[in-house]
């Protein structure tokens, strides 16, 4: 299951850039390039999925924006104030860099049904929404 990018956090990104690109442009301002990493930053969000759970090996894959670079995570997995938290080997938990905000909502919804199926097989833990 692919999670992606909100797009309207990835569009105010986008606006702020060129907004921040046209004003440099008014103003004869040299730092346009602070702005074209807003602009790319936004693009590169509204087409790259977020992350990717697996849920047969209860597994999170967050993939870099830019690049090949992927971190993986394996839960069981719970939401605690819209923050995912997993549950390492030696019972310590520790967060996901993963935010309920920065998601799509309907595959945040569709990714909470999952995982409470995978709760009703014994996987994953749940707890706040």
């Amino acid at each position: 299951m692919v999670i992606g990018y909100n797009r309207t956090v990835s569009a105010a990104i986008i606006v702020f850039g060129v907004a921040g690109l046209v004003l440099c442009m008014l103003l004869d301002v040299v730092p346009l390039a602070g702005f074209m990493v807003f602009v790319v930053h936004g693009a590169l969000m509204w087409f790259r999925p977020y992350f990717r759970y697996e849920a047969g090996t209860n597994t999170i894959v967050m993939t870099a924006l830019l690049g090949r670079l992927a971190v993986r995570r394996t839960g069981p997995f719970r939401v605690e104030n819209g923050r995912l938290r997993y549950t390492r080997e030696d019972g310590s938990t520790r967060k996901v860099s993963v935010m309920r905000v920065l998601s799509d909502p309907d595959d945040w919804r569709a990714f909470r049904a999952e995982l409470k199926k995978s709760q009703s097989r014994g996987q994953a833990v749940t707890d706040t929404p």
